[in-house]
């Protein structure tokens, strides 16, 4: 094993150089919104002015014109209105990019430096919800809380754009490291994300949609997964709220068609006659009676078909408005990406586009946000109503294809999350896969900044299957056990690494590193440690239902007793472990039990150690040596932190409960 520095020094100046080029990106689109938000407010004052100037025209011609000319007149009114409200929501929608853009930059900027407090502040409540919930979903898990996976992990990782796309994440995380992919499908998805990776822009849109304004459009209705909310129904429960929602969702089919019929033969009958009598006589006044009728049957139309497409969206996986706002968002990105040669495209549009009936007739609804225009339509035409018309039978006509689209778009999100991995941490490699030895070169923890990660070599095979680290306090064994956990779970869901090069054949990964005591179970910390590594050892020994070699990781063996039960007890523990053909890695305070590298075939030493510098301060250089730990720093921090400490300290026999020294 080499003891080398991953980062250290050229890493962290690599890590300076992309933080100054991140923040100049962020300044130079900060410029380029100041100057699109100044477009935006003097258009909008432009559009005023011009709504007064023509309203004053018309006013000041309406008696020397005749009806017609009034009705085009008007009639040309509303379509520039319509017009210059069309241009002033585009330039709307280029500021919030620029915005989202800008928040980007910011966030990958807090990525890259590992800035804890900023991140967690960028991470809203229902997102952090959603994957404590993820999470939950398995009752006892073999590393869960052990690899942090609901702390800092999703802090850095979690960058998808969809809530659906964050719950398969964490259930990805949870199951491969125990379920790893085939060869083949694992070796298809680490090329995607690499191809995805190259895509810098394209991701980076991608996450606009998700920091920046414009994320309020693709939110999901249900902020939880549908599972974790009938978590306790039984399933006859279910099945009747399933019955139920659909028999509603029938019900407002059956009265939006009603209203269809209603307000076709409202229009046709009441508003027209009215409609061609204004138009000959100019006399608004002929218009309120058909429009005392007509005006409620709208109102009510609205609301039945906001009921049903907010129906339809919660109760089944059918597209709605949000998901057609999603497949805009994707046509977005897809634009900023550089063309294929080959004619499969990265981003999933091509087969959303055949729902762009639909998109189109739910858009035209958004035009009810404007409620003069959107009654001057319904005055010309039954806008209404075949808006409506044209929704209901797209939705039939889409409803049994669209569950793959949106698996393939949920999937995109999800990859998109791996891919920046690579993009925002160039320095990582790609894991290879290795038969029967896991070995890597300069492996780090990947949730250290640049600056601050230290590498080392790490081997595990035949001949050496059980590292048993010892070492000082604070030296990093916990860190390197976690650094491995975490590495080999990337390997195995599909991105990157953080280490110059990493082998390992396909593991589950079994750890004992965070116990804890009960209070409510009245479990001790000993007690709670005995019953992990039964668990651990009862998965090792447990028949294998994959082609997988297994990995254990477990920190300070024993710590909760004596010295002696605990050198028994973990001689004939690590002998169980090593007798399943595992490998794994080992840490312990007890020097004694470093005589096990001769007593236990497998076994071999290895240490991490602190020197003291200066004034009696402690240095660590986090760097694996091989052998057992030389040093001892347990009093050395005792007397730092103020305690009545001597390092010389040879206290002689008791004596009336008194030491004599």
């Amino acid at each position: 094993m080499t003891d080398q520095k991953f980062g250290s020094k050229t890493g962290g100046n690599l890590s300076e150089m992309r933080l100054a080029a991140l923040e100049r990106a962020r300044r130079r689109v900060e410029q380029r919104l100041t100057v699109w938000s100044r477009r935006e407010d003097h258009f909008a004052l432009l559009r005023l002015l011009c709504a007064a100037a023509l309203i004053m025209i018309l006013a000041g011609m309406y008696r020397s014109w005749d009806a017609s000319q009034v009705f085009l007149g008007w009639l040309g009114f509303f379509v520039l209105f319509f017009v210059l409200s069309s241009v002033h929501q585009r330039l709307k929608r280029v500021r919030a990019r620029c915005e989202g853009l800008a928040r980007v930059f910011e966030a990958e900027a807090h990525r890259t430096a590992r800035d804890w407090d900023a991140l967690r502040t960028l991470r809203t409540a229902p997102r952090a919800e959603r994957w404590n919930a993820s999470l939950a979903s398995v009752a006892e898990h073999p590393y869960r809380s052990d690899l942090d996976l609901g702390g800092l992990v999703p802090l850095w990782l979690d960058t998808c754009t969809l809530g659906e796309g964050a719950s398969l994440l964490a259930s990805e995380l949870l199951l491969r490291g125990t379920v790893p992919l085939p060869e083949e499908q694992l070796k298809e998805r680490r090329s995607f994300v690499e191809a995805l990776a190259s895509e810098r822009k394209a991701l980076r849109r991608w996450e606009s949609y998700r920091v920046g304004p414009l994320a309020k459009e693709l939110e999901d209705l249900s902020e939880l997964p549908a599972e974790d909310k009938n978590q306790d129904s039984s399933a006859s429960e279910e099945t009747k709220d399933e019955r139920a929602s659909e028999l509603q969702k029938k019900a407002l089919e059956f009265a939006l068609a009603v209203l269809i019929l209603v307000q076709l033969a409202v229009w046709l009958v009441v508003f027209v006659p009215a409609l061609l009598q204004f138009m000959n006589t100019a006399d608004v006044t002929v218009l309120s009676p058909p429009l005392s009728i007509f005006f409620p049957i709208l109102i009510l139309g609205a609301l039945v078909w906001e009921l049903w497409r907010r129906r339809i969206q919660a109760g089944q996986r059918v597209l709605g408005l949000r998901e057609l706002r999603v497949l805009s968002a994707l046509e977005d990105v897809a634009r900023s990406a550089a063309p294929r040669k080959s004619s499969s495209s990265l981003v999933p549009v091509s087969a959303g586009r055949r729902f762009r009936l639909l998109r189109v007739t739910l858009e035209l609804g958004e035009v009810r946000r404007n409620p003069i225009v959107w009654l001057l339509l319904n005055v010309l035409f039954p806008y209404d109503a075949l808006t409506f018309l044209a929704s209901l039978l797209a939705h039939h006509f889409i409803d049994n294809r669209f569950e793959q689209w949106w698996a393939d778009v949920v999937k995109f999100d999800f990859q998109a999350a791996l891919a920046r991995v690579k993009t925002e941490n160039p320095e990582f490699c790609w894991p290879e896969q290795s038969a029967v030895s896991l070995t890597s070169s300069q492996l780090a923890h990947p949730l250290l900044s640049a600056g601050q990660r230290v590498g080392n070599d790490l081997s595990l095979n035949a001949q050496q299957r059980c590292l048993l680290l010892t070492g000082s306090n604070m030296a990093g064994k916990s860190t390197l056990l976690r650094a491995l956990g975490l590495n080999v779970l990337l390997a195995q869901i599909g991105t990157v690494v953080c280490a110059r090069s990493f082998a390992s054949p396909s593991l589950e990964v079994l750890c004992a590193i965070q116990v804890s005591d009960s209070l409510e179970s009245g479990a001790s910390y000993f007690y709670a440690e005995v019953r992990r590594l039964a668990d651990v050892l009862g998965r090792l020994q447990a028949p294998a239902t994959h082609t997988t070699e297994k990995l254990f990781l477990i920190d300070e063996i024993f710590r909760g007793t004596n010295n002696r039960e605990r050198f028994l007890g973990s001689w004939q523990v690590i002998s169980a472990l090593l007798s399943t053909g595992a490998f794994g890695l080992l840490t312990t305070h007890d020097l004694a039990l470093t005589s096990l590298e001769d007593t236990v075939a497998g076994v071999r030493n290895f240490h991490l150690r602190e020197t003291v510098g200066v004034q009696g301060r402690l240095e660590f250089d986090y760097l694996l040596r091989s052998g057992p730990c030389p040093t001892t720093n347990a009093l050395i921090i005792m007397q730092q932190a103020g305690l009545p400490v001597k390092l010389d300290f040879q206290p002689e026999v008791f004596k009336g409960g008194q030491s004599h020294v």
